[in-house]
C-alpha cells in the first residue's frame, strides 16, 4: 500500500468538509447572504488561513517528533488522524449554531483550520518519508499526489450534483462519511507499513548471512605454558550485533542533530538565503495572494453568473484533468525545466485565467469552464515546484515540518491577503 491511497481518502474529505463549496455553504446554511456577505466571508477565511499558518509548522514538527520517537505507532499518521477528526467535528457543529451567531461560525471555522493544518503538511511529509525509505526519491511525489487530484475531482462532481438535489445540508453527512473512510484507509496504511517492516526485519534475521554468523567456535588451541585458553572464532555474533547497533544509534543521533539544526537552517534559506531562493519565495507568495482569492470565492462568482452547483463541480473536474499529466510527469518536468521555470508557468497561467474571467458574459456562465484548464496548470506546477524546493532544504526526518513552513508561508503570508 502506497501514500496515494491516503491522498485519495484525505482529498475526498477535503472536498466534502468545505473545499471550494465552503463560501456558498456559509451563505446558504449559516445565515444567508445578508449575514455572510462577500466581505465577511473574505475576512472569515483570512482569519482561518492565519490560524492555519500558525499551526502548520507546529503540526508538522509534532508529527515528525512522534514519528521519530514512536515509529511503530505511526507518529505522523496519528497526528493526521487527529487533525481529520478535529476538522470534521468543527465542520459538523455548524448545524448546531443558532441563527445569526456569526462569531460562533467563525470560531468553528478557525477550529476547523487547526485540524486542516495538521493534515496537509503531515500528509506531504508522510509521502516524502515513504518515498525516501523505499529508495524511489522525492521526485516521485507527483505520481502519488495525482491520486489526490482524482479524488478531489470525483468528490466535487458528486457533491455538486447532490447539492442541486438535496441542498447544502448534505455536506454534513458527506463530511462524516468521508472522514470515516479516510481514517479507515489511514489505519490500513499504518498496519500494512508496520507489517511490511516487520517482515523485512524477519527476513534479514533469517538470511543465510545471519545464519553463518551463528556458527560455533571454529578453532580451539590450548597453550600449556601459560595455562590460558584461546578461542579463535570465524565470526562473533555478539560483537557484530553490538557494532551494528552502536553504528545505527550513532547514525540516528547524527540525523536527529542535523534535523534539529535543519529547521532553523530551512527558515534562514527561505528568507535570508540566496537570491534565487528569495526570488522563488517571493514569487510563491504573490501567486498565493492571487490564487487564494479565486480558490475561496470563485464558486460565488459562478453563482452570480447564473451557474449551478453541478457546473461548479464540473469546473473542478476540468481543472483536475489538466493537473493529472503534470503530476504524473513531475520528475521529468523538474529535470528538464527546473523549479523556477515551472513556477513561472504557474504564474503566467493564472494571469491569463483571471483576465479571462472578466470577459465572461453573465448570460453564458459555462464559458468560464474554458478557462478552468489554466487553473490545473497553475496548481500542479506551483505545487510540484514548491514542494520540491522545500524538500531539497529539509533534512531527513523533518519532511512534515518543512512542508508546514511552506504552508505557513502560503496560508499566513499569501492567503490572509484575501
Amino acid at each position: 500500500m502506497r501514500p496515494r491511497v491516503l491522498f485519495f481518502g484525505i482529498f475526498a474529505w477535503y472536498a466534502c468538509s468545505g473545499g471550494r463549496f465552503f463560501a456558498p455553504f456559509l451563505q446558504e446554511e449559516c445565515g444567508g447572504p445578508e449575514v455572510f456577505t462577500d466581505a465577511i466571508i473574505g475576512i472569515s477565511l483570512a482569519l482561518t488561513r492565519m490560524t492555519s499558518s500558525v499551526m502548520s509548522p507546529l503540526g508538522g514538527a509534532a508529527a515528525d517528533y512522534c514519528e521519530r520517537n514512536h515509529p511503530e505507532c505511526g507518529g505522523r499518521a496519528a497526528v493526521l488522524a487527529t487533525g481529520t477528526f478535529i476538522g470534521t467535528a468543527s465542520f459538523v457543529l455548524h448545524v448546531a449554531v443558532p441563527e445569526g451567531k456569526v462569531r460562533c461560525h467563525v470560531f468553528l471555522m478557525m477550529t476547523q483550520s487547526l485540524g486542516m493544518a495538521m493534515t496537509g503538511p503531515v500528509l506531504d511529509g508522510l509521502a516524502l518519508g515513504f518515498l525516501e525509505e523505499t529508495g524511489e526519491g522525492r521526485d516521485s511525489y507527483g505520481k502519488e499526489r495525482l491520486y489526490g487530484a482524482i479524488s478531489w475531482a470525483v468528490a466535487n462532481m458528486c457533491l455538486g450534483v447532490l447539492l442541486d438535489i438535496w441542498g447544502y445540508k448534505v455536506m454534513y453527512a458527506a463530511s462524516i462519511v468521508t472522514c470515516v473512510a479516510a481514517l479507515t484507509v489511514l489505519y490500513m496504511f499504518v498496519f500494512w507499513t508496520n507489517t511490511n517492516k516487520a517482515g523485512k526485519k524477519y527476513a534479514q534475521i533469517n538470511s543465510p548471512d545471519s545464519a553463518s554468523c551463528n556458527s560455533g567456535i571454529k578453532n580451539i588451541s590450548m597453550k600449556n605454558n601459560n595455562a590460558k585458553i584461546r578461542f579463535e572464532t570465524e565470526a562473533t555474533p555478539l560483537n557484530r550485533i553490538e557494532s551494528v547497533s552502536s553504528k545505527t544509534e550513532n547514525d540516528e543521533l547524527k540525523s536527529e542533530e542535523r534535523g534539529t539544526k535543519g529547521i532553523s537552517t530551512l527558515c534562514g534559506s527561505l528568507f535570508y538565503g540566496s537570491r534565487y531562493a528569495c526570488a522563488f519565495v517571493f514569487c510563491t507568495f504573490l501567486l498565493t495572494v492571487g490564487t487564494s482569492n479565486v480558490e475561496n470565492l470563485v464558486f460565488l462568482f459562478f453563482r452570480d453568473l447564473g451557474g449551478s452547483n453541478t457546473m461548479c463541480g464540473l469546473s473542478v473536474v476540468i481543472t483536475v484533468l489538466f493537473e493529472l499529466p503534470i503530476f504524473h510527469l513531475a520528475p521529468k518536468l523538474l529535470q528538464k525545466y527546473g523549479m523556477g521555470r515551472l513556477e513561472q508557468i504557474a504564474c503566467l497561467a493564472y494571469i491569463v485565467r483571471v483576465i479571462g474571467y472578466t470577459l465572461v458574459p453573465s448570460s453564458h456562465p459555462f464559458l468560464a469552464l474554458i478557462l478552468e484548464p489554466l487553473h490545473g496548470v497553475t496548481y500542479a506546477c506551483d505545487k510540484t515546484s514548491s514542494v520540491e524546493f522545500v524538500a531539497r532544504s529539509t533534512p531527513k526526518g523533518h519532511e512534515a515540518a518543512g512542508q508546514g513552513i511552506l504552508s505557513a508561508l502560503k496560508d499566513g503570508g499569501g492567503s490572509s491577503w484575501v
